[in-house]
């Protein structure tokens, strides 16, 4: 164990848990702007398209966890995506809403099975469109989805998915191309009261 991934300047440990990202080593692929969530990618003709998430560094075969306690509700191969991975988890509001993992060698979970936030559920590859990324460009792609497990292409139904890791980017306030990783300060979520 070890505390705040030994990281206890930006993180807070009430629980004992593992901290809520989907990696350990959080670090978006190239530190660009493009690879991370919304109309950050352009088409030939310059015109603005959206990324649906963001894609964090990751060599093949780097461990992929639970970003909150849920259930596995899909788990396959879907075209662009590669092998995939689906967590619904219920919101503080509530509602539901699903982690979506991309890209990856290995589904190590299976449909209907409860993990929670930290379990180790799967390994990054290079399936799908990013079959010929080396190097740098190897990653997991991840999403965070509001209107359902299922979704079209475009933004419709998904949101940023630093809502709901810990690690956080933004962009680079020196290179408007770039990302930085941002240093919260978090407030504990149980505070100690003496009597």
């Amino acid at each position: 164990y070890n505390y705040c991934n030994w990281n206890p300047v930006i993180f807070v440990d009430p629980d004992g848990r593992e901290a809520g990202d989907p990696l350990k080593v959080m670090k978006i692929r190239r530190m660009r702007l493009s690879n991370t969530f919304g109309m950050v990618r352009h088409r030939a003709d310059g015109t603005l398209k959206p990324h649906q998430g963001i894609d964090y560094y990751a060599p093949q075969g780097t461990p992929v966890y639970a970003v909150k306690d849920g259930t596995i509700v899909d788990i396959g191969t879907q075209g662009d995506y590669g092998k995939t991975i689906t967590l619904e988890f219920k919101q503080d509001d509530g509602t539901m809403a699903y982690a979506f993992y991309a890209h990856l060698s290995a589904q190590n979970v299976k449909v209907g099975q409860t993990v929670y936030e930290g379990d180790e559920i799967g390994l990054t590859g290079n399936t799908g469109n990013a079959s010929n990324m080396k190097g740098e460009d190897e990653h997991l792609h991840f999403e965070y989805r509001t209107g359902g497990s299922n979704l079209g292409l475009g933004l419709k139904g998904r949101d940023n998915p630093n809502l709901i890791v810990d690690t956080k980017f933004e962009i680079d306030p020196n290179n408007s191309n770039k990302v930085v990783q941002v240093r919260p300060i978090l407030e504990p979520k149980h505070k100690c009261i003496l009597k």
